[in-house]
């Protein structure tokens, strides 16, 4: 059994663009604004406020975890880069 990592650096790269697109395409639902006077509406527009805080800071989770993974990858990079220019 071989203690050995292997990473494929451009399928992890393909894989952080796709996530990096997918979270600048995420869209916002409009929030709608319930008139009514009554309690009902009122609790549907905070829940509507509060979805949309929710979607907004999931949206920044998810562009700091692809930025992180794709600082990550590029460690790996150097390490391998330098171990390997060691061994030769």
């Amino acid at each position: 059994m071989s203690n050995e990592i292997k990473v494929v650096y451009g399928d992890v790269g393909e894989a952080l663009a796709d996530l990096k697109t997918a979270t600048e395409a995420f869209a916002h639902s409009p929030i709608p604004s319930l008139t009514e006077g009554l309690d009902c509406a009122k609790k549907l527009n905070e829940l509507f406020r509060k979805l949309s805080e929710l979607e907004k800071t999931y949206q920044r989770l998810l562009a700091n975890n692809e930025k992180a993974s794709r600082q990550a990858m590029e460690s790996f990079k150097k390490v391998d880069q330098s171990v390997a220019s060691f061994m030769k």
